[in-house]
């Protein structure tokens, strides 16, 4: 599989969180993975922890006024400093 990334786009209407183009495969930076995993992120966004205590495997859910999409943390790309997400099957 290619390590070429899709895109997530969001944007904010009404103060509700719309997603306006998601892909199955993303990259989230380290940043805002971590942001997320501490709670410190809009309730739109959800972490769940997955099984054996670390990342690999958990849930991330977005829940916005037009849908809900759910990825999964497949593994850290270290060159990338981000998170590899993708739809689960």
């Amino acid at each position: 599989m290619s390590e070429g990334y899709g895109e997530l786009s969001v944007s904010m209407r009404d103060g509700r969180l719309h997603v306006d183009h998601a892909e199955p495969r993303i990259l989230m930076s380290h940043s805002l993975f971590h942001l997320l995993f501490m709670g410190e992120c809009t309730d739109e966004l959800v972490y769940f922890p997955g099984p054996g205590g670390g990342h690999q495997g958990s849930t991330i859910k977005i829940r916005a006024a037009n849908g809900t999409w759910i990825y999964r943390v497949e593994k850290f790309i270290s060159h990338e400093d981000g998170w590899l997400l993708v739809w689960p099957d």
